[in-house]
């Protein structure tokens, strides 16, 4: 387990350990899985998902999947598929 400091929404800093199972949910998430996806592909009961997506909302200080998935990123526990500057230059071709 990591522990990483975050700032909440009201700016308080506080140490957080997410495990390396919230990781996976949180990575099957970010890539639209549904609960019932995620319960099935790591084995686990859809209450035990639903208690893993509940942790990292509180841990992550966040109300909805969006913020989730944003502040995965924001804390480096999701990475980028790919580079902005890359992106831009093969969009634009």
């Amino acid at each position: 387990m990591k522990r990483k400091q975050l700032i909440t929404s009201n700016n308080t800093i506080v140490n957080i350990k997410i495990t390396q199972r919230e990781k996976e949910v949180l990575h099957l998430i970010s890539h639209e899985y549904t609960t019932i996806e995620i319960a099935r592909k790591l084995y686990l009961s859809p209450h035990t998902i639903i208690t893993h997506r509940r942790n990292l909302f509180v841990k992550l200080d966040v109300r909805n999947v969006a913020g989730l998935v944003r502040r995965g990123f924001e804390e480096g526990i999701l990475k980028p598929l790919y580079k902005v500057g890359l992106h831009q230059q093969v969009m634009s071709a």
